[in-house]
């Protein structure tokens, strides 16, 4: 399978910056362990504020502090359903 690629917008106090993630299709749909999929991205053109805000989100991904970036994923894995089925 393939890798799922979303943009996550992020706001904070100085405004918001959008952060393209992905995550692996196999990890979202076979992996039995209920685990969430850690998001990826490249840290490269991001402050280091900015760079503490993603890794916080990721961290947090699948609970009420994560920013609303699981919904996002869901998101992206139903439209990578409806494209690659």
């Amino acid at each position: 399978m393939n890798d799922i690629e979303f943009i996550f917008e992020i706001e904070d106090e100085a405004g918001s910056f959008e952060v393209p993630m992905s995550f692996s299709a196999s990890d979202w749909f076979d992996d039995d362990s209920g685990d969430i999929p850690i998001p990826s991205y490249t840290d490269i053109g991001f402050s280091k504020r900015q760079k503490e805000i993603i890794h916080d989100l990721r961290n947090h991904v699948g609970t009420e502090h994560d920013g609303g970036l699981l919904s996002e994923m869901q998101k992206a894995a139903d439209w990578w359903v409806s494209h690659n089925a």
